[in-house]
Parts: structure tokens; sequence; C-alpha cells
């Protein structure tokens, strides 16, 4: 292809190696994650070690900068690719610290099955796998239960440090006593730690850019991992080790003897220890702030600005869990470094996963996919065939539509047609769609 500036392949960036061994507690639980799993993937086993972590210090320690230790995580890989083990591995963990109590539910009905579940456990964890199915059972129309549930878990995770207070529903019928009871059922300190679990196909096809704007997306600490589908190996019987069981009772012995039980007490507010932050962690903060603004500016024309708009607040409740997890009594520098880097990784590769797959319409999504494995096939391009066999969503749109999608692809110069030579030079050209590189936009035929 010589007249034709071919797009390059964009390698997504590997996950730097100190990122999958935390520092202290969350790497001796991330290395017993990945050593009792019968399908490895590093990445997710530092996942669990947060949600594990942050779990045990919900409700019960703040930063200085009222950084509350609650996150949500999501973990995007393929099927039997072994994402399902952090369920048991967190849940294992709890359970072998005497912590089972704090295992919330395996998911929420709707708005009010989320203040009840937190009136009832007001610090608990929360594994809700097939979490793209919940997504696209929210994006049905007319199906205001679940898009309630989604809308009460952006309001769970900003009132870490407020009040989870109940909508106003009529009380005509109730006691004075019953209705009284009901505007009551608030939630102080909410800590509710959450880790999903999806498909790359069922999230991305059931997510729209509204979910990028509209702050929802931005709440997850979002790891898409590159191991696929893995056969299983066999593993030993292997108990979680003590220290992890000696750092769960001694982080919490720490704040036993209040008056108000972190655990069971919703309506009243818990006095959690306060963690002083250093100056050195928080000029990385500071730093990493002003970053997160011009990563916004960078991607607004996109539509997915929003997405680095919690990212510093995340690093610094990543930060809190990291400092605790070292035995730390202040979130110094390295504390800060770490949080900082974890989330910076993945944010950015979330982003740039997004731009390539997050579509409102199924022509967008159609024309995404195909755009995708147009870019990956580099040089040799792909022909209608080649796609059909590649994309079942571009398989079974009629013919008429399949043409639609190249021709409004190539009419924005992002692909065009082009003959590609034999090897030997013999025998009819190979016709072809290829990606054209962005600098090339004269360029349409070879």
């Amino acid at each position: 292809v010589e007249s034709v500036k071919v797009a390059p392949v964009k390698q997504a960036a590997p996950q730097p190696a100190d990122l999958l061994r935390p520092p202290g507690i969350l790497g001796e639980i991330t290395d017993w994650v990945n050593a009792t799993s019968r399908k490895p993937q590093p990445a997710f086993s530092v996942q669990a070690a947060i949600a594990f972590a942050s779990t045990v210090l919900g409700r019960r320690y703040v930063s200085s900068q009222r950084n509350w230790p609650s996150l949500f995580l999501l973990n995007i890989g393929k099927s039997a690719s072994g994402k399902e083990h952090g369920k048991w591995a967190v849940e294992k963990l709890l359970e072998a610290c005497e912590l089972a109590h704090l295992i919330g539910p395996s998911s929420y009905t709707s708005n009010a099955g989320v203040l009840s579940a937190l009136h009832d456990q007001p610090a608990h964890l929360t594994v809700i796998d097939e979490f793209g199915k919940a997504l696209e059972n929210a994006s049905v129309k007319n199906n205001a239960r679940d898009r309630s549930m989604l809308t009460a878990l952006m309001e769970v995770w900003g009132r870490a440090d407020g009040v989870l207070r109940p909508q106003g529903y009529s009380t005509f019928g109730m006691s004075a006593r019953d209705a009284a009871s009901f505007k009551e059922r608030t939630v102080r300190n909410p800590a509710l730690s959450l880790l999903a679990m999806t498909t790359p196909e069922s999230f991305f096809e059931s997510i729209g850019s509204a979910a990028a704007r509209d702050g929802f997306l931005n709440r997850f600490l979002i790891v898409e991992s590159d191991i696929g589908r893995q056969v299983g190996q066999h593993r030993a019987e292997l108990a979680p080790p003590e220290s992890v069981r000696a750092w769960a009772a001694q982080i919490r012995r720490q704040t036993d003897g209040e008056l108000v039980n972190p655990d069971g007490n919703a309506t009243l507010e818990p006095s959690p220890t306060v963690v002083p932050m250093l100056a050195p962690a928080l000029d990385l903060f500071h730093q990493f702030e002003i970053e997160c603004v011009g990563l916004m500016d960078e991607y607004e024309q996109a539509g997915l600005a929003e997405m680095f708009g919690r990212s510093n607040e995340i690093a610094m409740r990543l930060a809190l869990v990291v400092a605790l997890g070292c035995h730390c009594e202040a979130i110094d520098g390295p504390h800060a470094a770490w949080a900082i880097n974890y989330v910076r990784h993945h944010a950015l590769r979330t982003v740039e996963r997004l731009l390539s797959s997050v579509a409102d319409s199924d022509f967008e999504h159609s024309k995404k996919q195909v755009l995708s494995l147009i870019v990956k096939a580099g040089p040799n391009g792909m022909t209608e065939r080649d796609l059909s066999r590649a994309s079942t969503r571009f398989a079974r749109v009629p013919q008429r539509q399949q043409v639609e999608i190249l021709n409004s692809l190539q009419f924005v110069g992002e692909i065009c047609r082009v003959e590609i030579p034999t090897t030997s030079g013999r025998g009819r050209k190979r016709v072809a769609w290829i990606a054209v590189s962005p600098e090339e936009d004269d360029a349409q035929e070879s």
C-alpha cells in the first residue's frame, strides 16, 4: 500500500510490575489470592486485596483530608478467564478474620434496597457478578427500578463523609410511629465497598456515553485484564496468611471500645481514627489534581472528561488503605505515589478503551467495532468476509447496513478501500479495507 499511510496499531500500556504487587499487607494478600487461584489473574488479585482491606477499615478510619477507605472496584475479563476467584478470596479472608458479618448482599433490587442494606449493615462488602447485566437492565426503557439502584450507588459513594437519607415517599395511611420511623432511616458515613465483575462484551455494549458524563463510571477503579480464557490448574489448599488475620485483628482493635459500634449503628455518627496526611503526600496529590484537570481538558472533545473528575479522590482513599496496610500511622509520600500511579495507569487505559467502544446506538457500536478490527489488522486490512468472521455484530446486520457502516467510516476518513498485490505479484489483487493514519487526510485509495 504505497499511497496510503496506514494507521498504527495502538498497544495498551502494560501494567508496571510494582502495581501488580502492592506494598505492605496488600502485597501479602495479593500473593495469597494468586496462589489459591486455578486461573491466576494478577491484576484482579490486587483489586481483591484492596476490596478486602477497604472493607475491614470501613467507618473506622479517615484521613485528615476527610477521605474514607470505601472504594468501588470493577474487574473486566473474558468468561472462563478466572475473574470469579476474587469473590471467593475476599469472602474467605473475611470469614477467616471472623468478619463474615461484613459480607453484604450479592446485589440490590432498587434504591430502597441499597438504603435498607446499609441501614442494617452500615459497613459491608458487596460482590456483584455479571455487573454488565445490571447495567444492561438499567438501560432498558421504563426500567426505573434498576436505574434507581445505580443512582443510589452513586450517592453512597459521595456520602462516605456525610449522611445517606431516604427518598421522600408518601406516608399517608401510616401511623405516626411508622412515619417517624421511616423518616429516621438514615445512614451516617455509609461504608460500602463494592467489587464488581463483568465481561468486556457485556460491559462495553451496555454502557453509553452518558455513563461517562454523569459520573457513574468515574467512581470506579476499573481494571481490564489482557489475560484471556485459561485452562484451570490444580491448586493445593492454602489457608489465609496468619499475618493478614493478625493485621485485621490489630487494626480493628484500635477502634474498638467506642460508644458507637461502626458495624451496627447506622444512624449514629462513628468516631473514626484520623490518619494524618503528611506534606510529601499532600504535594503529590496537588500535582496529580493539576494533571487530572489537564486530562479533563484533553478528553473533553471526546466526551470523556468526567472520567478523571474523581481520580484524585480515589487515589487519596487508596493511599489511606495502603498506609494502614503498611502499619503506618500517617500517609506519606510513598503511599501516595503508589496510589496515584495505580489510579492513573488504569484510568488512562479505561479511557482509551472507552474511546473505541462506547456508543449510544447499535449503528455506532458496529462502526467502532469494525474500525477497531480494521486498525488491528494493520497493512493487511480486512475484507467484508474477514469482518463477518471476526464480528458477529457485523455479520448479523443486513448487507445494506454493512455497506452503510463501511461507507460512513470511509466518508470521515477513518478507512479506505485498497488493492493489495499478492506476495508473488501474480494473480488477482486482494481488495480490503485498511485504517488510515490521521496525518494522511488526502489519501483515500492506493
